[in-house]
């Protein structure tokens, strides 16, 4: 559905059984059955939900954004982890992931270093590429 401002607040998919994917039993939609977004008064996303598996609820996915007075993301918080960015003048230049959970199930505490999604911008801050390093410690 939409809002009163015509942003997209949430989408349902409805699986049909009568659907197979071709020589199994299996359902033609498998996955996402819902997802929904937020917005704040500036019409900026603050967060969005989408339940992957419905069958399994460890599988959830949430996300929360926050920004500063200038608008621009400031916090990125992935299910209970907090992302980083990096901006040069206005421009996000990078988002900076944690490392994952060590053996200690503790996050940020195994060796990988962490990945940065680097974003490439031309002349008129329009994004033109996107990498993804993997740092290593």
């Amino acid at each position: 559905g939409y809002d009163a401002l015509n942003r997209k607040i949430s989408h349902s998919l409805t699986t049909d059984a009568t659907k197979l994917i071709a020589g199994t039993n299996l359902p033609l939609l498998v996955g996402t059955t819902l997802q929904s977004w937020q917005y704040d008064g500036l019409s900026r996303l603050t967060g969005c939900f989408d339940n992957n598996d419905p069958a399994n609820p460890d599988d959830d996915w949430t996300v929360t954004c926050r920004y500063d007075s200038l608008s621009r993301l400031i916090e990125e918080n992935q299910n209970g982890t907090l992302v980083g960015d990096s901006f040069t003048a206005d421009d996000r230049t990078a988002l900076h992931y944690p490392p994952t959970a060590g053996a200690d199930g503790i996050p940020g505490t195994a060796d990988d270093g962490g990945n940065i999604v680097q974003f490439a911008l031309d002349d008129c801050d329009q994004v033109t590429g996107v990498s993804d390093q993997h740092s290593q410690s």
